[in-house]
């Protein structure tokens, strides 16, 4: 009896420890799916001669990459899993199939005999006869019913008149439709405005709300931005007085955007006041996490505000 329980407790404990590896694994794919930073980069140009756009997307030490470049007037992207490419906008090469050579079995000649050559019999001279002697004008006189009968009958002037009509119509449809269907969205979007706006003035609380939705929105951007970035921008216009105010305007608030210039984080604005201009040129990198969400998230989800704003969404929708 107690070998029977070892031997129970022995399969029991293996399983038990299959359980917690396997929930050990399971743990650990969740926390590098939340914890593992994703990382992107952009990079930008544009001058006189061409604009170029350059954006890159990369996760789990560039296991997983995405880019995006704009070169040219042409748009191409690529989605890699480490050095495969999964998908791309252009044609992926195709591999060779490697043709394998089969080597039959030599077969043995079938010795054939030469066939007769077959000759041509002529009909007796006096079947001959009579074929000469037969008009050839029967085939062109039966075969000239199924002429006639398949030539297409001429229309009317009232048949050619009633198609003209049609094809009008269906024309200027064509063109109607579309302009139809736009002027019933907007309706339909108007009605909806005026009816959400009504209900949105009977709605209660609603500084409260709007500040608990702006937290959220702002808990959810704040990931988002770049860790660092540098810029130079050279514009110009072809007035200098208009140029004169705008670089003033952008003096004015430059203390209040970036009032702390640090190492990998300036912007240079300089101005043409000769000839009207546009050079760009910058780049900026920053990262974010799936578990940066979670916070802004789950106080919202607290949030009685938020909570009575989803509940009267469902009953509108409803």
């Amino acid at each position: 009896m107690g070998v029977i329980f070892a031997i129970l407790w022995g399969i029991l404990k293996w399983i038990l420890l299959l359980l917690l590896g396997l929930l050990i694994l399971i743990l650990f794919i969740t926390a590098v799916f939340i914890f593992v930073p994703i990382r992107y980069r952009i990079k930008g140009e544009k001058n006189s001669a061409h604009l170029q756009g350059d954006f890159q997307l990369t996760w789990l030490l560039h296991l997983f990459s995405l880019r995006l470049r704009y070169q040219e007037n042409e748009f191409v992207w690529e989605c890699r899993l480490g050095p495969k490419i999964l998908a791309a906008s252009y044609p992926l090469p195709q591999k060779k199939k490697k043709d394998k050579d089969f080597k039959q079995p030599p077969q043995a000649e079938k010795r054939t005999k030469p066939a007769p050559e077959k000759t041509e019999s002529l009909p007796p001279p006096i079947l001959r006869e009579k074929e000469q002697s037969e008009p050839r004008t029967k085939t062109a006189f039966s075969e000239e019913p199924k002429l006639v009968s398949a030539m297409p009958k001429k229309k009317s002037w009232r048949q050619k008149w009633q198609q003209m009509l049609l094809a009008i119509r269906r024309f200027f449809e064509k063109i109607v439709h579309p302009f139809q269907r736009a002027y019933h969205k907007l309706r339909k979007w108007r009605e909806g405005w005026h009816d959400l706006k009504e209900k949105w003035e009977r709605y209660p609380q609603k500084a409260e709300t709007a500040r608990a939705v702006k937290e959220l929105a702002v808990g959810l951007l704040l990931p988002l931005l770049p860790r660092a970035y540098q810029a130079e921008l050279l514009f110009g216009f072809d007035d200098p007085a208009t140029t004169g105010k705008v670089l003033g305007y952008y003096y004015m608030l430059d203390p209040l955007l970036f009032p702390k210039r640090k190492r990998h984080k300036d912007i240079v604005v300089e101005a043409d006041f000769q000839d009207s201009v546009l050079e760009f040129k910058g780049w900026c990198r920053g990262r974010f996490c799936i578990g940066s969400f979670l916070k802004p998230l789950i106080k919202a989800i607290m949030n009685t505000h938020i909570r009575r704003l989803i509940r009267y969404i469902r009953a509108y929708q409803s």
